[in-house]
């Protein structure tokens, strides 16, 4: 997102549809990595606290 912001900003790189829909792919792609991670670290802490 930086990138394309500074490409747009700087060098008057054109911002298209398909770089907005890219954009948001790949942030739902990092958001469902980032809460996959989230919901592992919360079960083996909760195996610990049973124990």
């Amino acid at each position: 997102m930086v990138a394309i912001i500074l490409g747009w900003y700087f060098l008057d790189e054109n911002i298209t549809s398909q770089t907005i829909i890219a954009s948001f792919v790949l942030l739902i792609g990092v958001f469902f990595i980032n809460s996959k991670k989230k919901i592992v670290l919360f079960q083996s802490y909760k195996g610990k606290l049973k124990k």
